[in-house]
């Protein structure tokens, strides 16, 4: 009777330890990531909110690589910025990188690159970005992590908040903080302003 009550404890211990980790980690993640500016995917509709939050989509997620990937398998993305300060998703690796901010995610299919082998030209919302220092031999498609494709929101503002999302495609990004390969959202931002803010004015 006392190993299950000992046993029991512990259980209970390990349900309430999990989330409290994890609400730590995402907490270093936010004030202690560096910034990053991405650029939404401009679709037309814009995917619909779906109850409480927003659907989020990010463009190019087709990344070179001088590996070859397995679906389902992890991927180290490293984050490369253009000449207007936005970050893209720039090369895949099997191995973390000692240096610069990565994306640790899966792969959702990987294939022989057809790209040219001394110069990498990745297509940011039509801008071109240079890489002449990684040859690609494979394009790897990237999945995006859940946490990073929903903002959620308050039920009373998702409707605006997608009309907006809609408007002003042109002038919002999202921004993400990143930490050891791990990634969280700061906010919406609509003409430099987060999105409560400008929804709010």
């Amino acid at each position: 009777m006392r190993n299950k009550k000992i046993i029991f404890a512990l259980f209970a211990l390990l349900i309430i330890a999990v989330p409290v980790y994890m609400a730590i980690a995402s907490e270093s993640v936010l004030t202690e990531g560096n910034f990053h500016k991405f650029r939404l995917q401009g679709r037309d509709p814009f995917d619909p909110f779906k109850g409480k939050y927003l659907r989020l989509n990010y463009p190019n997620l087709e990344v070179p690589s001088n590996d070859s990937f397995k679906r389902g398998e992890d991927i180290y993305v490293t984050i490369g910025k253009d000449a207007e300060g936005y970050s893209f998703f720039e090369a895949g690796h099997k191995k973390a990188p000692k240096k610069g901010d990565y994306l640790k995610t899966k792969v959702i299919d990987s294939y022989k690159s057809n790209r040219s082998p001394r110069m990498v030209i990745e297509l940011v919302e039509g801008v071109e970005v240079e890489n002449e220092e990684l040859p690609a031999k494979h394009t790897v498609l990237i999945k995006i992590p859940d946490h990073m494709t929903k903002y959620f929101i308050n039920e009373d503002y998702a409707l605006k908040g997608e009309t907006i999302m809609l408007r002003e495609r042109n002038k919002i990004f999202v921004g993400i903080r990143i930490k050891d390969g791990e990634c969280r959202i700061q906010d919406i931002y609509v003409r430099g302003k987060p999105l409560m803010e400008f929804l709010e004015n």
